[in-house]
């Protein structure tokens, strides 16, 4: 009864410590000392060295238990019941369960333009233009590591002076994640990392999560795009990374690629130079924007492509 009561205990204080790590614009005193104490730094290398903390976080919200933590989490974040796929919180087993909920059928339409390239994933995003050497991106004085980013020299070199495109997914977020063209998926490449959180103080704080990070590479073969790389990016808190599609066949725009077990992450993908052009709104100043995934971000501009 004893252990019983101690791991209930530890169970719902789990998933208010997770959501409060991936709270938008979060710098409180948690954040702070994990990533400026000295003894919180200590502490933090420990924890972000390897799987095993976020492994028991997402251990622990897949109990039974944790379905008691799903009403708070809804009226806190302010979700929209009515799109998910149940509605009925009750019917989640777990809190796991609803994290990674499905939406109803037209929750999310798809742009149908044939050559709109549509996001991927509910949340903020980021566009670079012009990738190159000296490319920052949110730590400043600290150049965006390409090669390291998707493990790859010779892939890297594709991507010089392309396009990246990055959606940050809050713990409110619909958490499924989905492919931004038709396309023919490759299988995953698994880089192994980090657990660092991914909240701005994080950057802030000069740490670049998106290539210290555990994540999967995902190359989507398309006709003129060339190769896309989709990288699914880990986090602290972040339980598992699932692909759902099938490896080397065909996939069509908004189909579902895969999700994010309990936690919130990030998508990155990188589009060869000269492939595409960004939507004007998304290129206005330095402030990521608002997305639902199916939204249109960009088109192609393949010279050819558009005649």
């Amino acid at each position: 009864m004893k252990n019983k009561l101690i791991f209930s205990l530890i169970l719902l204080l789990s998933i208010p410590f997770a959501q409060s790590m991936k709270a938008s614009g979060f710098t409180s005193s948690m954040l702070n000392f994990l990533y400026q104490n000295p003894i919180g730094k200590t502490v933090k290398n420990i924890v972000t060295s390897n799987r095993y903390f976020s492994t028991l976080i997402g251990w622990c919200a897949n109990r039974a238990l944790s379905k008691y933590a799903i009403n708070q989490f809804v009226q806190k974040n302010n979700i929209d019941l009515s799109e998910a796929e149940p509605s009925d919180i009750s019917k989640y087993g777990s809190f796991n369960e609803f994290f990674i909920r499905k939406l109803k059928d037209g929750a999310r339409p798809i742009d149908q333009d044939q050559n709109s390239i549509v996001s991927p994933a509910d949340g903020q995003l980021y566009v670079v233009e012009n990738l190159t050497a000296q490319t920052e991106f949110l730590v400043k004085g600290k150049p965006f590591n390409l090669e390291k980013l998707v493990g790859n020299n010779e892939l890297a070199q594709n991507y010089v002076g392309g396009t990246m495109v990055v959606v940050y997914l809050a713990p409110h977020n619909y958490h499924r994640f989905h492919f931004p063209v038709s396309c023919t998926p490759s299988v995953p490449f698994f880089i192994n990392g980090r657990y660092e959180s991914v909240n701005s103080f994080v950057y802030a704080s000069g740490i670049q999560p998106l290539t210290e990070n555990e994540r999967h590479l995902i190359l989507l073969n398309h006709s003129t795009l060339g190769k896309i790389a989709y990288i699914p990016v880990g986090a602290l808190c972040v339980g598992k990374i699932v692909e759902t599609y099938k490896h080397n066949e065909c996939a069509q725009k908004g189909d579902e690629a895969g999700y994010f077990c309990f936690g919130g992450s990030t998508i990155v993908m990188l589009f060869e130079k000269n492939t595409i052009k960004v939507d004007n709104k998304f290129t206005q100043g330095n402030q990521p924007t608002p997305i639902k995934m199916g939204e249109r971000i960009a088109t192609i501009q393949v010279k050819g492509w558009l005649d």
